[in-house]
Protein backbone atom coordinates (compact mmCIF):
# COMPACT_ATOMS: atom_id res chain seq x y z
CA UNK A 1 0.00 0.00 0.00
CA UNK A 2 1.56 3.31 -0.97
CA UNK A 3 1.69 6.10 1.62
CA UNK A 4 1.29 9.90 0.24
CA UNK A 5 0.81 12.99 2.63
CA UNK A 6 -1.06 16.14 2.44
CA UNK A 7 -0.49 19.37 4.61
CA UNK A 8 -2.18 22.44 5.06
CA UNK A 9 0.52 25.12 3.53
CA UNK A 10 -2.68 27.42 4.59
CA UNK A 11 -2.45 29.96 1.13
CA UNK A 12 -5.39 31.20 2.52
CA UNK A 13 -7.96 33.43 0.32
CA UNK A 14 -10.84 34.82 1.61
CA UNK A 15 -13.55 37.35 0.99
CA UNK A 16 -11.64 39.77 2.97
CA UNK A 17 -7.97 39.17 1.50
CA UNK A 18 -4.89 37.03 1.84
CA UNK A 19 -4.07 36.98 5.47
CA UNK A 20 -0.34 35.65 6.70
CA UNK A 21 -0.49 32.16 5.21
CA UNK A 22 -1.26 30.54 8.31
CA UNK A 23 -4.62 30.62 8.96
CA UNK A 24 -8.15 32.30 7.58
CA UNK A 25 -10.20 35.08 8.43
CA UNK A 26 -13.70 34.63 7.12
CA UNK A 27 -16.47 37.02 6.79
CA UNK A 28 -19.60 36.01 5.13
CA UNK A 29 -23.56 35.23 5.43
CA UNK A 30 -26.19 33.46 4.08
CA UNK A 31 -27.73 36.76 3.42
CA UNK A 32 -25.39 39.52 1.49
CA UNK A 33 -27.02 42.39 2.74
CA UNK A 34 -26.22 41.39 6.33
CA UNK A 35 -22.71 42.10 7.20
CA UNK A 36 -20.55 38.30 7.66
CA UNK A 37 -18.89 37.88 11.14
CA UNK A 38 -15.32 36.57 11.16
CA UNK A 39 -13.72 33.70 12.19
CA UNK A 40 -10.55 31.39 11.67
CA UNK A 41 -10.26 28.24 9.82
CA UNK A 42 -6.84 25.78 10.53
CA UNK A 43 -5.80 22.32 10.22
CA UNK A 44 -4.39 19.76 8.39
CA UNK A 45 -4.15 15.70 7.12
CA UNK A 46 -1.59 13.47 6.59
CA UNK A 47 -1.42 9.58 5.79
CA UNK A 48 -3.31 9.46 2.45
CA UNK A 49 -3.27 6.18 0.64
CA UNK A 50 -4.91 5.93 -3.16
CA UNK A 51 -8.66 5.67 -2.30
CA UNK A 52 -9.16 5.81 0.87
CA UNK A 53 -10.64 8.52 2.68
CA UNK A 54 -9.18 10.31 5.02
CA UNK A 55 -10.52 13.18 7.94
CA UNK A 56 -9.50 16.69 7.58
CA UNK A 57 -10.21 18.24 11.06
CA UNK A 58 -10.62 21.42 10.48
CA UNK A 59 -10.86 24.25 14.08
CA UNK A 60 -12.73 26.89 13.87
CA UNK A 61 -12.05 29.64 16.13
CA UNK A 62 -14.41 32.78 17.00
CA UNK A 63 -12.42 35.62 17.93
CA UNK A 64 -15.70 37.54 18.97
CA UNK A 65 -17.34 37.65 22.43
CA UNK A 66 -20.46 36.71 20.73
CA UNK A 67 -21.22 33.31 19.42
CA UNK A 68 -21.41 32.66 15.40
CA UNK A 69 -23.39 29.00 13.71
CA UNK A 70 -21.08 27.94 11.19
CA UNK A 71 -23.03 28.11 8.02
CA UNK A 72 -20.32 26.05 5.55
CA UNK A 73 -16.63 25.74 5.24
CA UNK A 74 -14.88 23.92 2.49
CA UNK A 75 -10.94 23.31 1.77
CA UNK A 76 -9.65 23.42 -1.98
CA UNK A 77 -6.38 21.64 -2.59
CA UNK A 78 -3.44 23.28 -4.88
CA UNK A 79 -1.28 21.54 -6.71
CA UNK A 80 1.88 19.67 -5.20
CA UNK A 81 3.84 19.60 -8.38
CA UNK A 82 3.29 19.63 -11.92
CA UNK A 83 3.49 15.85 -11.80
CA UNK A 84 0.85 15.71 -8.43
CA UNK A 85 -1.75 18.38 -9.75
CA UNK A 86 -4.75 18.87 -6.96
CA UNK A 87 -7.21 17.39 -9.19
CA UNK A 88 -5.95 13.91 -7.87
CA UNK A 89 -7.70 14.79 -4.31
CA UNK A 90 -11.09 15.00 -3.43
CA UNK A 91 -12.30 17.04 -0.36
CA UNK A 92 -16.13 17.26 0.77
CA UNK A 93 -17.42 20.57 2.10
CA UNK A 94 -18.92 21.03 5.46
CA UNK A 95 -22.75 22.22 5.67
CA UNK A 96 -23.80 23.86 9.01
CA UNK A 97 -26.49 22.48 10.64
CA UNK A 98 -28.45 24.42 13.66
CA UNK A 99 -26.36 22.66 16.20
CA UNK A 100 -22.79 24.06 14.45
CA UNK A 101 -22.18 27.01 16.98
CA UNK A 102 -19.28 28.62 18.07
CA UNK A 103 -18.90 29.81 21.24
CA UNK A 104 -17.70 33.80 22.20
CA UNK A 105 -13.92 33.20 22.28
CA UNK A 106 -14.63 29.69 21.38
CA UNK A 107 -13.35 26.93 19.34
CA UNK A 108 -15.11 23.98 17.52
CA UNK A 109 -13.35 20.98 15.66
CA UNK A 110 -15.35 20.14 12.36
CA UNK A 111 -14.42 17.50 9.91
CA UNK A 112 -13.71 16.95 6.21
CA UNK A 113 -12.90 14.16 3.87
CA UNK A 114 -9.76 14.46 1.48
CA UNK A 115 -9.59 10.92 -1.08
CA UNK A 116 -6.78 10.85 -3.10
CA UNK A 117 -7.29 9.38 -6.43
CA UNK A 118 -6.25 5.44 -7.17
CA UNK A 119 -4.63 6.92 -10.49
CA UNK A 120 -2.15 9.15 -8.14
CA UNK A 121 1.44 8.25 -9.36
CA UNK A 122 4.54 7.85 -7.25
CA UNK A 123 5.11 11.53 -7.92
CA UNK A 124 2.63 12.05 -5.28
CA UNK A 125 4.55 10.32 -2.76
CA UNK A 126 5.97 12.54 0.17
CA UNK A 127 4.42 15.81 -1.28
CA UNK A 128 2.03 18.55 -0.02
CA UNK A 129 -0.63 19.85 -1.51
CA UNK A 130 -1.40 23.55 -0.05
CA UNK A 131 -5.10 23.99 0.70
CA UNK A 132 -7.41 26.98 0.96
CA UNK A 133 -10.50 27.08 3.25
CA UNK A 134 -13.46 29.10 2.83
CA UNK A 135 -16.42 29.15 4.77
CA UNK A 136 -19.58 31.40 6.11
CA UNK A 137 -20.42 31.98 9.56
CA UNK A 138 -23.43 34.11 11.10
CA UNK A 139 -23.92 36.02 14.50
CA UNK A 140 -26.45 33.27 16.99
CA UNK A 141 -28.29 34.87 19.57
Amino acid sequence: MRKYAIAAGLAAVAVVGVLGGRQLALAGSDNNSAPGHAFTLSGSVGGLVPGIPVPLRLTVANPDSQPIRLNSASATAGPASSACPASLLTITSFSGTPETIVAGRGQVVIELTVKLSTQAPDACKRVSFPLTYAGKAEQWH
